[in-house]
């Protein structure tokens, strides 16, 4: 793969219709084993699977929290819906349950 100047990728053969000569270098595009290449490192058989089983036990933690934060989320909303409805029931009866106050004379000392 070569990137062209407008930042487009295509293959060797499209930019060597395009780009007249051989290509620079940097135009190429790298290939996995130019950045990181083959150092022979290997995971024996039992040590791949036990990392996998690994993450798959991290992953189902994961997903167990996620879940937990969700029905944790679910239950503030609705008591914070809840508490808004009765807030706003409260407001409209304070009106008819409010005691008129009794004007007295005032006290002589």
């Amino acid at each position: 793969m070569v990137r062209l100047l407008s930042g487009q990728l295509v293959t060797e053969e499209d930019a060597s219709q395009v780009i007249p000569g051989e290509l620079p270098p940097e135009a190429r595009w790298p290939t996995p084993t130019d950045i990181a290449p083959d150092v022979g490192f290997q995971f024996s058989g039992d040590e791949a699977c036990s990392h996998a089983d690994e993450l798959e036990r991290v992953r189902a933690e994961l997903a167990r929290r996620d879940e937990a934060l969700l029905r944790e989320r679910e239950s503030r909303l609705r008591a914070e819906a809840e508490l808004s409805g009765f807030t706003r029931a409260v407001s409209l009866l304070v009106p008819a349950l409010a005691v008129p106050g009794v004007s007295r004379a005032p006290v002589p000392i």
